[in-house]
């Protein structure tokens, strides 16, 4: 079963061209195996897409939902309305709680402090220089 070979250009057999009529058979049954198998995995790669797809719909819900409840929430507590992250649970006594761990004030604290603790570390990296002399913290 030699076939001439042309640069750039496929090589086909056909199962047809098999003299031996076992073998032939033998690699027409594994051929039509292998179709099922592809359709198999084709159909069971759909069903776990699907599946995902379905988990991704539901975390959306969730959001959309807790954004409600925020949005509500605000009517009744002008922080709400001011700060973006809040966080809502349960409580192990059944209360249900909003709760914003750091607002904007907290952070900007934080930062803050956290400048500070840098300009103190260039100080005694620089034998008592502030770290003034540096632009690494002027906004001029």
């Amino acid at each position: 079963m030699k076939k001439k070979i042309i640069p750039a250009a496929s090589v086909q057999f056909k199962l047809s061209e098999v003299e031996d009529p076992a073998l032939r058979e033998r690699l027409e049954m594994q051929y039509m195996q292998l179709e099922v198998q592809k359709r198999t995995q084709v159909q069971a790669q759909r069903q776990s897409q699907r599946a995902n797809a379905e988990a991704v719909k539901a975390m959306a819900e969730v959001m959309l939902s807790e954004l409600d409840f925020v949005i509500s929430a605000g009517e009744a507590f002008d922080l709400v309305q001011t700060e973006p992250n809040w966080m809502t649970r349960r409580t192990k006594d059944g209360a249900v709680v909003l709760e914003c761990l750091l607002t904007q004030n907290d952070i900007q604290n934080i930062q803050r402090t956290q400048v500070g603790h840098v300009r103190e570390q260039i100080a005694e990296a620089n034998g008592g220089s502030d770290g003034d002399d540096t632009d690494l913290f002027n906004n001029d």
